[in-house]
């Protein structure tokens, strides 16, 4: 047997329902942003979307390299250097991923972008407020139904990280320019 095998992500059945899911999210987001504008560029919108696709899995490797760091600090314990690398690795590579995505995505114009952008930052801001209530939420109900204070740090850890990714997409959902570049452009005009 190959030992690309062994990695879940190299399973045949991630090999097939990766790409498609991609596509359908890809479609998905492509309608309708050719439908928000009068003069769409396809182009560009492709662009759009890729960038963000591409933003969600750097979140995604930022997330699983920075998880297990910051529930070993909760739990006050040293992470081993063997493991700590990888994750560094990991989170690297995400923060890489995030950053290379957004240089593309400032050569897009603002139309072309604004579906896309949309969806992306009102999504993460609502997958990170969900996941924030649930972690508050067991982290009162655990102890309350075991009547342990034991089993906190795993929730906690998960809201820290879900609460940063509330407020840092609810921040910046502004267009490009955002109101500076508004109140700017109305100064010039009188």
């Amino acid at each position: 047997m190959n030992p690309l095998f062994h990695f879940s992500i190299f399973q045949p059945m991630y090999l097939v329902t990766l790409p498609l899911g991609i596509f359908a999210v890809f479609i998905t987001l492509f309608i309708p942003s050719m439908m928000a504008t009068s003069n769409p560029k396809p182009e560009a919108i492709s662009r759009a979307i890729s960038c963000y696709i591409l933003k969600a899995f750097g979140i995604g490797l930022i997330a699983v390299g920075a998880f297990p760091v910051l529930y070993m600090l909760l739990i006050n314990e040293v992470m081993p250097i063997d493991s700590l690398l990888p994750l560094a690795f990991l989170f690297l590579v995400g923060t890489g991923v995030l950053v290379q995505a957004n240089i593309v995505l400032q050569g897009v114009d603002e139309a072309s972008v604004s579906v896309p952008r949309a969806i992306f930052h009102h999504s993460l801001e609502v997958l990170g407020g969900i996941v924030a209530l649930i972690s508050g939420i067991s982290i009162v109900m655990v102890p309350l139904m075991t009547q342990k204070i034991g089993g906190w740090e795993i929730p906690a850890s998960t809201l820290i990280l879900s609460m940063i990714l509330t407020l840092s997409f609810s921040l910046h959902t502004a267009p490009r320019g955002g109101r500076a570049a508004k109140a700017v452009g109305k100064k010039k005009s009188a």
